[in-house]
């Protein structure tokens, strides 16, 4: 036997996947102590490696962790988000999963201006309505980032985005990844 090669499953069906990488991710918040883990950023569907997209029970999974331990859920939409994967945010492909905080860009504005921001639910956001933050930005909620972001919104609900995408380009992306699939042994 090669001593140099590793023979590495995550599992034979999807559920062994998942359940081996979460019990992965378990040892691993235990190992590290959960009280010293503050959050977990995950991007739902990720864009930097082929547009990857988790699995349901996984994607559920971890959220079910983060509650066990106290351990924010933190959604990173930059790449995602704005209608790019049908709705509003990628993290709404997967029922049952809420994050804690949701960080976008890019797509608030079209990327014409540069403009990002962070979405949080009530109980973070009245934490920070008591407890300021003692930092400033120069170029915070800057005019022309904020009126280039209002109008590509106005847009995109004009132009009914979800539908869009959900009718007009998924299946032309299905269509045309299936096909790279099919003549690509490594794509499978």
């Amino acid at each position: 036997m090669d001593p140099y090669s590793f023979n590495f499953s995550w599992g034979d069906s999807e559920e062994e996947k998942v359940a081996r990488q979460l019990g992965m991710l378990h040892d691993q918040i235990l190992f590290e102590g959960p009280q010293k883990i503050a959050g977990i950023i995950m991007e739902p569907i990720t864009g930097s490696n082929g547009w990857l997209r988790l699995n349901q029970e996984y994607y559920q999974g971890v959220r079910a962790l983060c509650d066990q331990y106290g351990i924010m859920l933190i959604a990173d939409e930059v790449m995602s988000g704005f209608y790019r994967t049908g709705p509003l945010f990628s993290f709404q492909h997967f029922e049952g999963v809420q994050p804690d905080m949701v960080t976008f860009a890019k797509g608030v504005s079209s990327a014409y201006i540069p403009f990002s921001g962070v979405g949080m639910s009530q109980e973070i956001f009245d934490h920070f309505r008591t407890n300021a933050l003692g930092i400033g930005s120069t170029y915070a909620a800057h005019p022309v980032a904020c009126a280039s972001a209002y109008a590509t919104m106005k847009h995109m609900l004009a132009m009914d985005m979800p539908n869009q995408v959900m009718n007009v380009a998924e299946p032309v992306m299905q269509e045309e990844l299936a096909k790279i699939i099919e003549n690509h042994p490594s794509a499978k």
